[in-house]
């Protein structure tokens, strides 16, 4: 018999990430549950668009997706459609959990 080790547990507050800095975005963060989930910062290929996002939620501004995967345990994909997949592949590959609708 093949022994498991139990699934590791989160802590909380999970750290989440936000790709994208507009429409979406403001409704997720709205929506983020305080005692289980915290915004760790913000990407947009757009500096303007990222700075203002995160200077508004006092949180970072992100110069790449991969920095922002660095330090967040989820991503929150809030960006148009032509760009989830790959945000997507990028936090597939660091291991992170993807929040994505559509």
């Amino acid at each position: 018999m093949i022994k498991k080790d139990p699934p590791a547990r989160r802590a909380y507050p999970l750290r989440i990430g936000i790709a994208g800095a507009g429409f979406a975005a403001r409704f997720h963060y709205d929506s983020l549950p305080p005692l289980m989930a915290s915004l760790h910062g913000v990407y947009s290929p757009r500096p303007s668009s990222r700075e203002s996002y995160a200077a508004a939620r006092k949180t970072r501004a992100f110069a790449s997706i991969d920095e922002l995967l660095d330090h967040v345990d989820v991503l929150d994909v809030c960006s148009p459609p032509s760009s989830h997949a790959d945000y997507i592949v990028a936090a597939a590959r660091k291991g992170k959990d993807v929040i994505v609708e559509k």
